[in-house]
């Protein structure tokens, strides 16, 4: 029997007990300001299902050609030197094919946070198997999961049911050929400032629309503008959740920006925090939507 840590969120956290066949056994939530590794040696982490990406899709002999390989590669925001993944997982029998992956950024940070070595095995949620004969249904945050009997990954459902919702993951077995596989030395790489200024934009944000405007005059100097605006949100952009931006919005040359957000509970208090002496920062609610506002700070010398 070893520990295990079920990562929630940055501040959220829950300890679990895994037995020998891997089934978790809820045993206390934890903090991330209190929690001590050393008082409660962990052994593996499960990543909450709202912090990872997963697919499922009907088994296909290429698929499974090269397990070690990244299979989803249309469906991910990130390129491929931008995640961690699982090795691919299916089941003829089951007619499926699944992966699960993170963004890398997303889960170093996560590691900061908690204070923690990416040496653990870590696990996604989502890939966690029921072994028990009636559906497991799990809530995580606001997100409903399904898991079927030794179904290979979690369904999410949409609506609510009638049956026993559980808030934690006891009785959920961690199986090994599903963590992600993190390597013990990574090779950095070098970009230019412009492709990894405009990289990181386009792989992170989820952009569904990139709207400029711009006068014809000076343009140059306005170029040079967007640019700035985009190299400062992307210095924030981990504050967004996955898939949430639906629209960015740079006006007037770079000098103001709108980003629009679908997450209700989007807050700006680190963005402020990271980008408050360059711009005047807003959040406006539009429906159910929310608007990021920035307004350059005009200097002296502009």
């Amino acid at each position: 029997m070893y520990l295990a840590l079920r990562i929630c969120s940055e501040q959220l956290g829950e300890l679990y007990s895994v037995k020998a066949g891997g089934t978790l056994s809820f045993i206390k939530k934890v903090n991330s300001d209190n929690f001590d590794i050393k008082i409660d040696p962990i052994k593996a982490i499960v990543i909450s299902a709202t912090l990872h990406f997963w697919k499922a899709v009907d088994y296909e002999k290429d698929l499974i050609i090269e397990k070690k390989s990244f299979i989803f590669l249309d469906d991910a925001i990130s390129e491929l030197d931008q995640i961690y993944f699982t090795s691919v997982n299916s089941s003829s029998d089951m007619n499926l094919v699944t992966q699960a992956w993170i963004r890398r950024d997303k889960l170093s940070e996560i590691f900061k946070i908690w204070n923690i070595k990416k040496s653990i095995p870590t696990y996604p949620e989502a890939l966690l198997r029921n072994r028990g004969n009636e559906v497991a249904w799990v809530r995580s945050h606001e997100t409903l999961l399904a898991y079927e009997r030794n179904k290979l990954s979690a369904d999410i459902l949409k609506n609510n049911i009638k049956d026993e919702i559980q808030t934690n993951i006891s009785n959920l077995d961690i199986t090994v050929d599903t963590k992600f596989n993190i390597p013990k030395i990574e090779r950095r790489r070098f970009f230019t400032p412009s492709l990894f200024l405009f990289g990181v934009i386009l792989l992170v944000f989820n952009i569904y629309s990139y709207n400029f405007s711009y006068e014809n005059n000076n343009y140059l100097i306005q170029t040079s503008k967007v640019q700035t605006v985009l190299g400062s949100l992307s210095k924030v952009y981990s504050e967004f959740s996955p898939g949430s931006i639906k629209e960015i919005s740079i006006q007037d040359g770079g000098k103001n920006a709108r980003i629009t957000i679908l997450d209700k509970k989007f807050e700006i208090g680190k963005i402020k925090k990271q980008l408050s002496k360059k711009y005047f920062i807003e959040l406006k609610n539009d429906n159910l939507l929310k608007i990021l506002i920035l307004n350059e700070k005009v200097l002296e010398n502009d």
